[in-house]
């Protein structure tokens, strides 16, 4: 666990998702879980480390499966936006396994048997303030990555957990994006509001500014490149395309090649079907 402000901790130890824990007076305020079970009882033991006893309450920054895999199993309460409690009620198994990824660091290619995710007991809408310290913590949603997606913002410590926002030396989750709305975040995060923040990413750990002006100009490029396949005859059909194209914008490692490949082509497909397949039937019940 590295301390990169003061009481604010990430770990970045276990596979797929940066976990974070701000230490304050009224307890301990996790940000996200571990992904695999096996990691749950070390990161609980790291926790006890910082104030064994300590109240404590998990928030969550989106509903993506690697954040929610093993909230059950914190054993504490769960904030997170209202739209994580949809999300979850409605994932069927199809769309579990698509989410899940399936590399080296998971064995499995399907969900654990009589796998239960548990819901939040706590949700929001569009802010909440927690007055767990001297200040009050900022927890926001900012729907650009993904419907559900969240920010927890620290004024005093100058530290803001940004989700999957900002990613670096991969590419981004498409499948419940909203384009313009995640250029205007980004837009917001270069601003002098967050000037001398250290800003985390749920996947890469302390990020400086330079990465998030890349995704802004990277959304930008591929709001335009959606737009011009919206107007091919076969636009679903040219979507590996696109994705060969994207990739080669990325430096990751070649054993990720495939994980990545589905993850943007999965997520583009998504994301036209919910933005440009209705504008298409229309076209051609206008031709017709």
């Amino acid at each position: 666990m590295e301390e990169i402000a003061e009481n604010v901790f990430i770990e970045q130890g276990y596979p797929r998702v940066v976990l974070g824990v701000l230490k304050l007076e009224q307890g301990l305020l996790l940000v996200d879980s571990p992904f695999r079970h096996e990691d749950v009882p070390s990161w609980q033991s790291e926790l006890s480390q910082l104030g064994a006893g300590m109240e404590r309450l998990l928030v969550l920054l989106d509903a993506h499966v690697d954040r929610t895999m093993t909230i059950r199993a914190m054993e504490t309460n769960v904030l997170a936006h209202e739209n994580v409690v949809e999300i979850i009620r409605s994932r069927s198994t199809a769309s579990k396994n698509q989410d899940l990824e399936p590399g080296p660091d998971w064995t499995h290619t399907e969900f654990p048997a009589g796998y239960r995710c548990v819901k939040p007991q706590v949700t929001f809408t569009d802010e909440v303030l927690l007055h767990w310290d001297e200040n009050p913590i900022l927890v926001t949603h900012k729907p650009g990555a993904h419907s559900a997606g969240t920010w927890l913002i620290d004024e005093t410590r100058k530290v803001a957990f940004i989700g999957d926002s900002v990613l670096e030396a991969q590419p981004p989750f498409f499948a419940q994006a909203d384009i313009e709305a995640w250029i205007s975040e980004l837009n917001w995060l270069q601003s002098d509001r967050f000037t001398n923040f250290e800003l985390i990413s749920s996947r890469n750990g302390v990020i400086d500014f330079n990465v998030v002006k890349k995704m802004a100009e990277f959304l930008a490029k591929t709001k335009e490149l959606l737009n011009d396949l919206a107007l091919e005859d076969s636009p679903l059909e040219a979507i590996p395309e696109l994705v060969s194209h994207l990739l080669k914008k990325f430096d990751y490692d070649p054993q990720s090649h495939e994980r990545h490949v589905n993850r943007l082509t999965w997520g583009l497909e998504q994301y036209y079907l919910r933005n440009f397949a209705d504008q298409e039937l229309e076209s051609k019940g206008e031709a017709e």
